[in-house]
């Protein structure tokens, strides 16, 4: 009796197997459905990224490029003109506060020395040394780029072209400030704003040369995208992040919404399972019951029935009794009917 208790308090709050195994399909399910649409949405913001890493580097490469082949020519065309126009031109691209000097080099023997210079750190007679000399004679018709220090902890960018319109020996030289620690901003309104974008001098994200950088958490973690640019005689390595989904945020929580869908899809197949169990459980119930019982009836309907035989048969039994008896009973009396006359006629006879 108590084992048959038990049986039905834990049928009554726990689950059955059938219930069990729905939720768990339905589980694996939600876990395949997030995994496969987690890798479309992956695979698809990886596309995006990639498109969009290409597309900054082909900006890079033709603006970039470009504008300092321009500026570089241009003053080296005044250069050659007097060195009025030079110093003119130079102080005009000094106005945009990017510029930290421009110089004319020329060859003196061994040496490179600043022939006229606009802007710090660049005064005319200064005899280049170290990086700066070496992006100085490796300076050709092509711009020639990269990081110099020009003090302990300043890096600034430098830019070279010996350009042949340009006095015999002598290169346009110009140096940009550098800070990678300040992050450029990019306003919402302006391209690429969706993207943080790191910008190193050469083929390889080297710690120590960084350009810029929209963001403060250089270099950039998670999933990224690099592409490799052409600036003058040289490669730029520009890696991309997206700050926000590229695909939108409905394509990045699908997974999530699928899965979450499926879950709630075989909860409720689960409550149905589980509740039809119950009802056809309690039907069975009802019904074994009764049947349970059939068989005792059965056993008592017997005994009835065989008792009533029996009663029926002693009922018979005691009437033919009585009959058998009437009738043994009947003979003697007309024996005696038939003898008391001659009795009595003795009985004449005598007196």
């Amino acid at each position: 009796m108590a084992d048959g208790t038990g049986s039905a308090h834990g049928r009554r709050w726990g689950l059955r197997a059938v219930s069990i195994v729905v939720l768990a399909v339905f589980a694996v399910v939600a876990g395949v459905l997030f995994v496969a649409t987690s890798r479309l949405a992956g695979d698809q913001e990886r596309r995006l990224l990639n498109e969009r890493a290409a597309e900054v580097g082909e900006l890079l490469s033709s603006a970039v490029g470009t504008g300092f082949q321009s500026s570089l020519t241009s003053l080296a065309t005044a250069a050659q003109q007097s060195p009025t126009g030079f110093a003119q031109a130079a102080k005009s691209q000094l106005a945009s506060g990017a510029v930290a000097g421009i110089a004319l080099v020329v060859r003196r023997g061994p040496d490179w020395v600043v022939q006229a210079s606009v802007g710090k750190g660049l005064a005319a007679g200064l005899t280049l040394t170290g990086s700066r000399r070496s992006v100085v004679e490796a300076a050709g018709a092509r711009i020639h780029t990269d990081l110099v220090v020009v003090s302990p902890g300043v890096s600034r960018l430098a830019v070279a072209l010996k350009s042949p319109v340009s006095a015999a020996g002598a290169v346009v030289y110009e140096e940009y400030v550098v800070d990678p620690s300040r992050p450029t901003r990019i306003a919402q309104s302006q391209p690429f704003h969706e993207l943080n974008v790191a910008l190193y001098v050469g083929s390889r994200p080297e710690t120590a040369r960084p350009l810029l950088g929209t963001t403060r958490d250089v270099p950039l973690r998670d999933r990224t995208s690099s592409r490799q640019v052409t600036v003058g005689d040289g490669l730029w390595l520009v890696i991309a992040s997206a700050r926000h989904p590229l695909a939108g945020s409905l394509a990045s929580n699908l997974p999530k919404m699928l899965s979450v869908a499926a879950l709630l899809i075989g909860l409720a197949m689960t409550v149905l399972v589980e509740s039809v169990s119950r009802r056809r459980d309690y039907a069975l119930t009802l019904v074994a019951e009764p049947t349970a019982a059939l068989p005792e009836s059965m056993h008592e309907l017997e005994h009835m029935q065989q008792a009533l035989v029996a009663n029926e048969q002693m009922a018979a039994l005691g009437e033919m009794a009585a009959t058998v008896g009437h009738e043994t009973a009947q003979p003697a009396q007309r024996v005696d009917q038939l003898a008391l006359p001659d009795s009595q006629q003795g009985l004449g006879r005598v007196g």
